[in-house]
């Protein structure tokens, strides 16, 4: 499981939370608090990660 690098969050992600990108489809794979989203598909990985770290936000991440 790899975290953004180059938008690392500015807060850590929860226990469970996995954001997992396929290069294949460009499509983010999320799970947050025991749901799972399949998202995109997106032009890159950072575009993907950033969408689905949104969407974490939106569901009460970081609050």
């Amino acid at each position: 499981m790899q975290q953004a690098t180059e938008n690392a969050p500015d807060e850590p992600y929860e226990k469970g939370m996995h954001i997992i990108f396929d290069v294949v489809t460009r499509c983010a794979v999320v799970t947050f608090r025991g749901d799972m989203d399949i998202i995109g598909p997106y032009p890159n990985r950072s575009a993907a990660i950033a969408a689905a770290e949104a969407r974490c936000r939106e569901n009460g991440w970081g609050q």
